[in-house]
């Protein structure tokens, strides 16, 4: 009869051990927390960061870094400096300012939606731009504002790689923090 509870036993642990795993997600991961970048978060083992060129065109952008699973795969932070600071007030002109510029920039109608990350207010959208360069892709654009500071992250994948990347930017996401 011993062995009989025994069994279930092992299966209801090997089950919840499972489940456990499984919630975790990611397997092991590595910190962002690079200098000049003012903020810091998670990401899986086998992202590499690598230093982003920020265009010439954008004077405000001050610092970039990919953090890729390849060159179709990607997490991209920027950071940029405002010419003031961002207040509570100015939020509704700068989703209007974000939609028509991402709408411009993408190709596609877009209408981001409030959210929060590491205490950082901001907007959201998910487009799949028609990009010669990323066929079926996908891009997850995150607006954060601190003051005179905004971060830009986009969340880029191909098919192949969109599990990988929503999961990583999921991470990101739910980790982001101030330095």
């Amino acid at each position: 009869m011993g062995r009989m509870v025994a069994w279930p036993l092992v299966v209801v642990s090997l089950v919840l051990g499972l489940a456990g795993c499984v919630s975790i997600g990611f397997g092991n991961y590595k910190t962002f927390d690079e200098d000049g970048i003012g903020i810091t978060f998670k990401y899986p083992e086998e992202f590499e960061i690598t230093v982003q060129d920020v265009s010439p065109e954008i004077e405000s952008a001050v610092a970039g870094r990919y953090v890729a699973l390849d060159d179709r795969n990607h997490l991209d932070v920027i950071m940029y400096r405002l010419d003031r600071p961002v207040t509570n007030d100015d939020l509704p002109a700068m989703k209007a300012r974000f939609d028509r510029d991402m709408s411009k920039a993408t190709g596609v109608a877009v209408n981001s939606r409030p959210m929060e990350a590491g205490g950082f207010e901001g907007y959201e959208f998910e487009v799949f731009p028609p990009r010669a360069d990323l066929p079926g892709g996908k891009v997850h654009f995150v607006l954060l504002l601190d003051g005179q500071i905004r971060y830009t992250l986009e969340c880029e994948s191909s098919p192949e790689g969109r599990a990988q990347v929503d999961n990583a930017c999921d991470l990101m996401l739910r980790s982001l923090e101030r330095r």
